[in-house]
Parts: structure tokens; sequence; C-alpha cells
């Protein structure tokens, strides 16, 4: 008897577990489908195998530790199939992970044969329970129990047909071996069986490759010292597994080196992978040569490619597949939905705290040049302290070396490069901080939100590497402009009167640079007679609070409004982020002014983000720039800052965060929340509540208001409520 194995090919629906290699050579446990073939063929014929197989022909006969004759897909099947049996029996298996062969065909090519008998063996699924006796198939078992003895199989094996019967097969309508095994058994025919043991089951994604393996470890469970083990656990040789971990399911290949106080529950960890401390694998599969970085967290339903490098601190989601060779670097989020890339904050802002700082910062950098045009410039500032120039000069050379002019602007306010975009006909800004953590923001015009496509193209630029190199030759040098900070002071300078009457400002922020400017721009403007106000500024200088003894505390919206009713007075136009408390409608509406809203989706109008971008509106991202506009505001107008404040709409406003999976549409339908500008709205219980999904999307931003904070934080409360217990209102 002569057998002919069909070999398969590769199948994208596996990939990326056996990217480059065919399925009949994926790895189970130390097996692959083509191995397990030839050791059932062994026990029915001495002679090997002729392989009939597709792509990758060359990875099987590297593979192969005998000489075997290798056919490369024959077009004529019948013929081929009649040479090589010589007028023998033939013996057709097939060592396919995914898919059974075409019996069809093969029957075909079976009963032109000369010989007595075809067979056929086929492992498709968890296989086929069947009963024989005397060496005849008598029939086919709907379910399979252990207790029952008189079943010979559950996995199908080799079923002998007369070339008689496969020449009557053109009357039977079969899709598959069962099919046509029930159809031949109806007309009470028996046919030869020979059972043999082939426990692999159907592979048609990388879940189904992770099941096959766990379920090819049996119970096995390996003592390990230090080590919790739940079975089944298999470990291959060489590999290492550090104290403090957790095997709860798994199957780890050849010479892998798991890290302290990892926890592996039901995935596949294939060879020469390095996992370092900390790092948390559910339900995946991870290729091989991979290297996955401290306190990594990988979802369930994951599949990694070989040769991927995750760095320290990253977050892979759940049904993520990373192809071969992706790179993904450190306090990354890999999304769902095939969104790969580095974790921005909701301001734009990339954080890495890596000792490998240095190189984050050249690569982020080229990332974000990937997403300009080669020739355009970038104002790069930076904060106070050495770490932050240093950090700041190498991601200058990240511009540069990606085709992009880095405009070096010093040790400077966040909101001066915000400025110098404009005035130095930038595209973009970068600005480094270093307290403690390397920290670079990316600055699109005018400080607005960058847009869903800019932040995942930078996302997918960092994490793969697919950023743009020029030659050196062509590489824009970099352009120290340190004293471009006097054109900023020059802007801000002119925002202010010459004097000011009835208003005492004084400014403080935890950046010292944001102080001295603001000092050398107030302290000959002063009227010290006047009661004294001190506006508290953040770190990054967009935002601020007032407070006197007149007024008490007034928040950022406040003082937005009051400048924005400065604005409207004059007959200028004011856009504000979609977020913004409706109040600015009525004061825009009091004043017979026109405000325009913004966002960072598709949806937000040319004339908004135009608007946004003019000089005369970053008062709303620039707190030093708000300042100086509602000094001058009160000083031109001859009013304080208490009756500016009273004249107000009454309005309160609550900002609440809740995690959730939910995608924003499901979130939206759950709170019958209507779509503005970008963003969710509910209104209800006599507030209003904006909702926007976070750029990382765990959760989401509620901004609630309304005419009291009681109010507002009620409703904040409820969405919350809504969306944890998930019922429809």
């Amino acid at each position: 008897m002569k057998a002919v194995v069909f070999c398969s090919v590769y199948r994208e629906t596996l990939l990326p577990v056996n990217e480059n290699v065919p399925d009949c050579l994926t790895d189970i446990c130390g097996e692959t489908p083509l191995g397990i073939c030839e050791r059932a063929l062994s026990a029915v014929t001495d002679e090997l195998p002729a392989l009939i197989v597709g792509r990758g022909s060359a990875h099987v006969s590297l593979s192969l530790e005998r000489p075997h004759r290798l056919i490369v897909s024959p077009e004529d099947l019948g013929g081929t199939l009649a040479e090589l049996a010589g007028g023998e029996s033939l013996l057709l298996a097939e060592a396919d992970s995914a898919e059974a062969p075409d019996f069809a065909a093969l029957l075909r090519g079976a009963s032109s044969l000369v010989s007595g008998c075809a067979v056929l063996v086929s492992r498709t699924g968890n296989g086929l329970p069947l009963r024989t006796a005397d060496g005849k198939l008598t029939e086919l078992s709907s379910d399979f129990l252990s207790e029952n003895t008189d079943c010979n199989g559950f996995l199908t094996g080799a079923a002998l047909l007369s070339a008689e019967l496969a020449a009557r097969l053109g009357s039977f309508d079969f899709s598959d071996l069962p099919e046509l095994l029930s159809a031949l058994l109806a007309e009470d025919e028996r046919i030869s069986a020979v059972y043999t043991d082939l426990p692999c089951r159907k592979l048609l994604t990388p879940e189904d490759y992770r099941l096959a393996c766990l379920s090819a470890a049996g119970d096995s469970a390996p003592v390990i010292g230090g080590v919790t083990v739940v079975p089944p656990v298999s470990v291959g040789r060489g590999s290492v597994v550090g104290e403090g971990s957790v095997l709860d399911g798994c199957v780890i290949g050849e010479n892998v080196s798991v890290g302290r106080r990892c926890v592996l529950k039901n995935c596949v960890i294939s060879e020469s992978s390095q996992l370092s401390a900390g790092t948390s694998v559910s339900s995946s599969v991870i290729g091989s040569a991979c290297e996955i970085g401290a306190n990594v967290s990988i979802g369930e339903g994951c599949a990694v490619g070989s040769r991927t490098h995750i760095g320290c601190g990253s977050e892979v989601e759940a049904a993520t597949k990373l192809p071969s060779s992706s790179r993904i670097g450190e306090l990354n989020c890999v999304g769902r939905h095939g969104a790969v890339g580095v974790l921005l904050d909701e301001s734009g802002a990339f954080t890495s705290g890596n000792s490998s700082a240095a190189e984050c910062a050249v690569r982020f950098a080229s990332a974000v040049a990937s997403q300009l045009e080669a020739g355009n410039c970038v104002v790069l500032g930076h904060g106070e302290g050495e770490a932050a120039r240093t950090f700041a000069s190498a991601a200058a050379g990240g511009l540069s070396s990606s085709g992009v002019m880095p405009l070096d602007v010093g040790e400077c306010p966040q909101t001066a490069v915000t400025y110098l975009i404009t005035r130095l006909g930038a595209a973009a800004g970068c600005y480094v901080t270093a307290e403690g953590q390397l920290r670079i923001s990316v600055i699109s015009k005018g400080g607005l939100p960058l847009t869903e496509k800019t932040r995942c193209g930078i996302g997918r630029a960092y994490a793969f590497g697919m950023t743009r190199t020029v030659p050196l030759t062509e590489q824009p040098a970099l352009r120290c402009m340190f004293g471009a900070i006097e054109l900023y002071r020059s802007y801000l300078r002119h925002l202010l009167p010459e004097r000011l009457h009835g208003v005492n400002p004084s400014v403080r922020c935890a950046f010292s640079g944001v102080e001295r400017l603001a000092d050398s721009l107030l302290k000959d403007r002063r009227d010290l007679s006047a009661e004294r106000t001190v506006f508290d500024i953040s770190n990054d200088g967009t935002a601020c609070t007032a407070f006197s003894s007149a007024t008490g505390l007034l928040t950022h919206e406040q003082l937005i409004l009051i400048a924005s009713a400065a604005c409207f007075s004059r007959e200028q136009a004011v856009s504000l982020p979609s977020t913004f408390p409706t109040a600015a409608d009525t004061v825009a509406e009091r004043f017979g002014g026109t405000l325009y809203r913004y966002s960072s989706s598709r949806g937000t109008s040319d004339t908004a983000r135009e608007t946004a971008q003019r000089p005369d509106n970053f008062f709303v991202r620039d707190a030093l720039a708000l300042v100086c506009m509602i000094c001058a505001h009160l000083s031109q107008s001859g009013t304080t800052l208490a009756r500016a404040a009273g004249s107000l709409p009454e309005f309160a406003t609550v900002r609440r965060f809740v995690p959730t999976d939910m995608t924003a549409a499901e979130m939206y339908a759950l709170l019958g929340a209507e779509r503005e500008d970008g963003c969710g709205v509910v209104t209800a219980m006599g507030g209003r509540a904006a909702l926007t999904p976070s750029a990382d999307r765990s959760g989401l931003m509620i901004f609630a208001e309304a005419a009291s904070s009681e109010t507002a934080s009620a409703l904040c409360e409820d969405i919350i409520r809504r969306l944890s217990s998930q019922t429809f209102p």
C-alpha cells in the first residue's frame, strides 16, 4: 500500500501564529500536523509517503528527517494519484490544520485506480465518532461517551472504500467524509475501516491553536520551586520560570524565560521568548523569540507574532493581533479594532518613565514627523531643568532625521510654543518636560486638540517603527531660535494697556518661567491701590483660576466667559470647545456675539477651527493671554472683577470619569444621548452633560452642568449608575 499526504498551505485565518510557516508545520506542544500524520501512516504502511504541497514547499522539505517525494500542487489530481499508486492500493492522508481536502476530487482520482481500494484519512474538527465490527465500519455515533466501550474511536481514522463504491459516488450528495460514510451506510454497505489516532483539532483561528496546545498538554503539571502551577501546564526544555509566578493552564515552549511574579493563564508562549517581571498574559498566544517588557498586560484572545518587542508598562487590549516583528514602545496601548499606538493622554502628550527615555524621545519625535510633509517646521520648546533640555535635543534629532526642521526656542512656557507655531508658520509644535519622567506634548496649530486621525497615525508610527528616514545630506539642520520668546512676550504686551486702572493682578504658577514672564508684563502696570487679585495658572499654562476677597474663587470657565463677553462687545467671534458650558451661548446671545464650537472630530466646521486658531482666540487655551485680556477689559471698561463675574449666568460644572469597555455608540444608545460636535449630549434632571470617550478607549469623561453643583453632581451619578448597571432609560 502506497501513501500520499496532502500538506496544507498558509492561511490568513491563523495569522500571526503561522506567519511564514505552512499550517502543516504549526507546532503543537512539539508536534506538527505533518508529523502526527506521518506517525499515523507508519502504523499502516512502511513506505515513505509522497507529499503534495502548495506554497511553502521549501519549509516542508527542510523540516523532513527522511527523504520524501514532494509534488507541488498538481493540476491533474486524478492522473497524479494513479501514477503514484502504480497499480497498488493508495492511502490518501491530509495534514491540514484548517480544512479537510476536497473529498470529491480525491475520490474521483481513487475511482480511476486499478487497485482494489482507496483509503481516506480525515481530521475534521474533533473527529468523527465511529463503531467497527470485524474490521468493518458499522455505524457513525452521534455522540461520544467515554464509558461507551463499543465506540472504537472519537477522532476519524481511515476508511477503506472499494473502487466499485468510489465509482458510484456520483449519485451521492456529500461535502465531507461523515456525509459520505452516512450515505454509503444507508445502502447497507460495509466499509473496511482502519482506526488511527490523530490527536489534532481543526485550527482556524489563534484561539483554536491555543486550545489545541492546551488539549495536547493533557493533565501534566511540572513541579517548579516557588511557582504556582495549575494543570494543564507544559514547560519545554531549557525554559526558566521566576519565583512568585503563576502558571494556570499554559503551554511554554523551549528556551523560554519567564520573569518573577508573572501571571500566565490559559496561554501559549512559543520557544525562545522572554517575558520580564510582572507580565500578565491571559488566554492568548505569544509567538517565538518575542521580547515582553516588565509589567506588560496582554488581554484575552490576543495573538502576538514572532520576534515582536513590547516595551515596559504597555497594554495589549483583548482580541488584538500583532504581526511578526512588531515594535511596541514603552507605556503604549495597543487597542482593539486594529488601532495600535502609543498612549497619548487627552491633551495629546506622551509619557515615558523608562531609563531609555532619550531613545523614546527620538522615536516619538520621528513618529510625529511622519504625520507631516517633509520640509515642514516644528517649534520645539522645553521646560525647566537639564534633563528637559537633553530630551529636547534628542527629539530635535528625531525630527531632523525624518525630514522636518526643528525650530528650537529653548526653555519657555508651553503656551509660548502654541503662539510661535502660528507666528513662525510652523506645522506643529512639541513641548518637552522631565519632571521625574519624560513627557512630550504634541501641539497643533492654535493649540487645538489633535484629530483622531493624527493621534492614531502617531501611535501607529511609534508602535511599529513606521517612520520616515531621509538621507543625511537632505536632513534639515536644527535652527536655534532662543530669542523667539520675545515674540510671545510682545504678543502678550499688546493685549495690555500702558497702565491698569482699578486692577492689581499677580500670577502664581509652578513653572517659575511663567511667573517671571507675567511679572515682567504686569509689575509696571499694576494699580497698587486696587484690591489684589491672584491668578493661579496650571503647570502647562493652559488654564487658571482667580481669587480675591470680593469675588472668592472664580473657575476657569467663569474667566473664559468674562473674556468672551469682552470679545462679543467688540464684535469679535469666539470659538470654544464643544464641551464648554452652554452658559457661553447665553452670554453670546446677550451681547449679540458670534460663538463657534470645535472638537477633535471630523464634524467640526472649518470656520470654528479657523476662528479658534486666530491669536485673538488664544485666551481659550493660554492662561497668560486670558489674564492679560481680563485685566485689559476691566481697566478699559472701568468695572471690577466682582461685577463682571456677577453678571454671568448662574451655572455649576462637574467633571467625572467612569471606566467602561463599551464603545461610544453603545454608550450613547444606552444613555439616549444625541451627537453634537463630536460628543454625546444628555439633557436630563434640569442639567446637561457632554460625554466624551477617552482617547485610550478606557472609559467616558462626563462634563455636567446645571444651575447648581448639586444638580450637576446628581446628573453625573445618574449617568454612572446607568452605565454600571447597563440598563436602558
